[in-house]
């Protein structure tokens, strides 16, 4: 029996139906949430129930004042929790999205001259691009399995010091779920630290960071609350402590300082002396209530939905004649979350995306997806190619930008939307488009004459005279 025939919690817009093309309308099938996920039901009532006492935070003495403190600071050690942090060692700092925190991290290490990091092939942009404007950064290369090379990360840990090695925890492309404890303790032997990038993983396992004594333990790691059903714009950077006293804080204005008696400075302490200003107190609650969310369904049962839908999708999607998987997708082993890569012979990756949310009502990402080596490695693009390309999307047009499709499940995720995908690309495969797209110098397609219609509600404009 199939145990990923039902969705495991109530989330913001399920049953949701969106007009398509021809007329009428479909259930939206969602599989983009290794994008953004919708809202859990129970981050959006526990925000409802606590806006009437919504007040200033750290900085009043009225009632509203006090509980919206307390409320925060509750909230802030959720999160630290979740995080496997500790209070007495480590820090928890809060950015507006994981590529926020992996910047302010950067920004705070690489005080020192000839800074090194390293990253691989695997990284989502964020975690190349932070560290490339302040660090020399050197790649490592990773197996077919989505594996680093340990044999070659030992060989540039020993042939430079390197401070800093980055690695994610969950390949958004793949799925494969990297084993970053085995590169902690390799970083660790030679010195380096390491930072992992656990925005894929937190909605799929839970996240463990291991005793700061052990070898191979994380010392720093980073996520995003839109990742993990919790929306607002707020993320979580957790560290230890010491690693942020010396030198001036990455935010610093009201809050971060104690006191300013002309030239001296008398800095607060962590966290508040590194993020001045007043804080995201309804991203930092709802980040908090998705954290509890996830650990009342468990992991375990999470994991065990995942291998029903990844084990359908091996069905469903594995016997289709023109499809090509670039994942694993036979997979129903724990290293790997619910995210499946694919071209369709004969289409452009962007037309397939928008066909299936066109036509079909489903929503899936396609293109490069912040993963340029990779995707190039994986669709095997030769080097003129890539040179060809590069000078097209130079000169403005990026029509013939490489990339995949890629459709990504989560909680709400059900064997029926596998099926109703599989069912979209037979019907591709077979048929064609309904429509007839244009492809615009973005890179994305349109279905010519059509356009949906904004339900009025959603609309921007608003009837209300201006004062």
């Amino acid at each position: 029996m199939n145990t990923a025939d039902k969705p495991l919690a109530e989330l913001m817009g399920d049953g949701l139906t969106v007009p398509v093309f021809g007329g009428g309308a479909h259930r939206y099938v969602n599989l983009d949430n290794a994008a953004t996920t919708p809202p859990l039901r129970r981050v959006w009532d526990r925000l409802a129930e606590l806006m009437p006492w919504y007040g200033s935070i750290h900085r009043g003495d009225g009632l509203k004042s006090i509980i919206s403190t307390q409320v925060l600071e509750q909230a802030r050690e959720r999160i630290l929790r979740f995080a496997d942090g500790s209070a007495d060692r480590d820090v928890l700092l809060i950015g507006q999205n994981t590529t926020a925190c992996i910047n302010h991290l950067a920004r705070r290490l690489s005080v020192h001259a000839e800074f090194t990091v390293v990253t691989s092939e695997l990284e989502h942009s964020s975690n190349i691009l932070a560290w490339r404007k302040h660090a020399a950064v050197l790649q490592c290369p990773t197996s077919t399995a989505g594996q680093l090379d340990l044999d070659e990360l030992r060989r540039l840990l020993a042939a430079r010091h390197v401070n800093i090695v980055a690695v994610t925890a969950a390949s958004s492309i793949t799925g494969a779920i990297v084993d970053v404890h085995r590169i902690a303790a390799v970083a660790h032997a030679y010195g380096a630290q390491v930072f992992v990038d656990a925005a894929q993983l937190v909605a799929h396992r839970k996240l463990l960071r291991g005793e700061p004594e052990a070898a191979d333990h994380i010392d720093f790691v980073a996520f995003a609350g839109h990742k993990m059903y919790a929306p607002f714009g707020a993320a979580a950077l957790v560290g230890p402590r010491d690693a942020f006293i010396d030198g001036w804080p990455d935010q610093p204005g009201g809050g971060s300082v104690s006191l300013i008696e002309g030239d001296e400075l008398i800095w607060a302490g962590l966290p508040a002396r590194e993020q001045g200003g007043s804080p995201n107190y309804p991203g930092i609650v709802a980040l908090a209530e998705a954290c509890a969310g996830l650990e009342e369904i468990g992991f375990d049962r999470i994991a065990e939905h995942e291998r029903g839908i990844r084990r359908h999708a091996s069905e469903v999607l594995g016997g289709l004649s023109g499809l090509t998987s670039y994942g694993q997708l036979g997979s129903t082993a724990d290293e790997h979350v619910p995210v499946f890569p694919f071209n369709v012979e004969g289409f452009d990756h962007a037309l397939v995306a928008s066909y299936l949310g066109t036509e079909r009502a489903i929503g899936v990402r396609s293109g490069p997806i912040c993963q340029y080596e990779l995707i190039a490695r994986l669709l095997q693009v030769t080097g003129d190619e890539r040179k060809r390309v590069q000078q097209q999307v130079a000169a403005g047009d990026q029509r013939s930008v490489y990339g995949v499709v890629r459709a990504s499940c989560g909680l709400g995720s059900t064997t029926g939307d596998i099926d109703d995908l599989g069912a979209a690309l037979r019907d591709l495969i077979r048929n064609g488009t309904t429509a007839k797209y244009e492809q615009s110098l973005d890179g994305r397609y349109h279905a010519i004459g059509w356009s949906p219609t904004l339900p009025e509600q959603l609309s921007v404009a608003t009837s209300s005279t201006p004062r």
